[in-house]
């Protein structure tokens, strides 16, 4: 059965350059409206164990900011929804200088109190590496890195099982998901079909549907109605995805 799998970064009050951070209001007229059609929240776990039905509705975070926790975990709790969140460890708490911040506008990640505030509301907690860096093409050793530091310090800081991660960047080929089976993960997640991933790696290229700043409800609601993921949506995520090598070459230029 697809499960609709929606994928947002920040839910803040102040607005950026970029089209990632959803408004408050935007995002509780979202949630709102899947309240009404009578659709459910599930984790990523469910989803690959089956134990879905045509109302499950999977809602992850990007990036961890604390913005998730100020405006998306009131909505979300009052509608009986939880989440799944993707943590970068190394910046828990800290400002998203990994990112290049056109216009100097930074967000804070979220720290660890508000976390465990998150696990014990049942949210599903997952990796989006140590560090936030294109896994493609890096060493051996510092791929290992990235996926292994940061599931071992989730779970040694929360007290939780890390089963998923998300790519940061939407980069992913069969050399990172070799490496994130091997440290342990049961599953990750895209950002746009992988389809020729998907043949042999099915549970290591989750498709999830990007909500921005600008989709309004009549956009939001083609995502969640439509069954697949249509060649629209999916081309434009792509050329959204592809916007984040600015990002990419801002740090490759500080390291």
């Amino acid at each position: 059965m697809n499960v609709p799998i929606l994928a947002y970064h920040n839910i803040d009050k102040r607005s950026e350059w970029g089209i990632n951070t959803v408004s408050p209001s935007l995002f509780e007229k979202q949630i709102r409206f899947l309240a009404e059609e009578g659709y459910r929240t599930i984790s990523l776990f469910d989803h690959i164990a089956g134990a879905v039905d045509d109302k499950s509705i999977i809602i992850t975070f990007d990036d961890a900011y604390e913005g998730v926790l100020s405006h998306a975990f009131p909505v979300l709790e009052r509608y009986g929804m939880s989440a799944t969140i993707f943590v970068i460890s190394d910046y828990v708490g800290s400002e998203n200088l990994w990112d290049n911040n056109l216009g100097g506008r930074t967000f804070r990640h979220l720290s660890w109190s508000g976390l465990e505030r998150l696990v014990e509301a049942g949210w599903e907690i997952g990796s989006h590496t140590a560090t936030h860096r294109d896994l493609l093409g890096l060493a051996h050793s510092d791929l290992r890195d990235e996926l292994v530091r940061s599931r071992e310090a989730l779970e040694g800081r929360l007290g939780i099982h890390v089963q998923f991660i998300s790519y940061p960047f939407n980069r992913v080929d069969a050399t990172v998901i070799r490496m994130a089976e091997f440290a342990g993960y049961k599953g990750g997640c895209s950002m746009t079909n992988r389809r020729r991933l998907s043949r042999e790696f099915a549970n290591y290229v989750i498709a999830r549907r990007g909500v921005y700043a600008i989709d309004l409800l009549p956009i939001f609601r083609q995502k969640i109605v439509m069954r697949g993921v249509s060649r629209i949506f999916d081309l434009s995520q792509r050329v959204i995805s592809a916007c984040s090598m600015g990002s990419i070459l801002y740090r490759r230029l500080q390291d």
